[in-house]
């Protein structure tokens, strides 16, 4: 087993979380509409709706700038909420919300020991990078929680128009490492995002940092980010 020498992270559930109840759904989605949440529709009801909405996301996501961004998630509120039964949204009050989602950077909080974490790796020679699915604001949100002159190495998914896990990303974020694959580990809560970060070599560990997240029971897992410098530990030892 080869030493670790760099270190790449997703973002959610793995640095940081949303602080509403979800990621699209911010605080100020739920000042307007306290009331739209999963568990107040029939699941069908809402399952269709949402997938409605998620698809705007998912059709557009190469995108050049903030403004693109609140133009996606404006349509994305648009749809979600006009996809539900007694229940409707004006494109105003969705820019009003989608501009809070876009650059309100309190919308999403670092988990406890993710600072501390990546100036430990980097203060012990690790190299570190980031594989997320995110959009333009993303900077802006990592620069307001203190992490984003952290790593070395950035991949986002807005840049290419697609998600995890396709290979482009795991081509990207390697090439910028500029590591051999089996030097590198790749931390993501998500089961097939590490075994598409596995297919190119990287090895995987799981982040259970989600409430009610469990095991796939095949990977090495962390609870909070700071569990990660054990695992490195044993990783080392093994190599040595």
């Amino acid at each position: 087993m080869n030493t670790v020498k760099g270190i790449f992270f997703d973002l959610g559930w793995t640095l940081e979380r949303p602080a509403a109840d979800d990621w699209n759904r911010t605080r100020m989605f739920y000042e307007y509409y306290p009331d739209v949440r999963p568990e107040n529709y029939e699941p069908q009801v809402w399952q269709q709706a949402n997938q409605k909405a998620q698809d705007i996301i998912l059709h557009n996501h190469l995108l050049h700038g903030l403004a693109e961004e609140m133009d996606i998630f404006t349509r994305y509120y648009m749809t979600l909420v006009n996809s539900l039964p007694d229940c409707s949204i004006s494109e105003d009050v969705a820019r009003i919300i989608a501009h809070d989602h876009t650059y309100q950077n309190e919308n999403y909080i670092a988990l406890e020991g993710a600072e501390t974490l990546l100036r430990t790796l980097r203060s012990q020679g690790y190299r570190t990078g980031i594989i997320s699915d995110t959009f333009p604001s993303v900077e802006n949100n990592l620069r307001h929680i203190s992490i984003l002159d952290l790593f070395d190495t950035y991949t986002y998914s807005f840049a290419f128009g697609v998600f995890k896990p396709s290979p482009i990303m795991y081509e990207d974020a390697l090439k910028q490492m500029n590591l051999p694959a089996d030097q590198t580990i790749f931390i993501d809560d998500l089961s097939m995002n590490l075994a598409g970060a596995e297919a190119f070599g990287i090895r995987g560990i799981q982040s259970l940092a989600m409430p009610g997240s469990v095991s796939d029971g095949i990977h090495p897992f962390v609870h909070k980010p700071m569990d990660l410098l054990e695992i490195l530990r044993t990783i080392q030892i093994s190599a040595s």
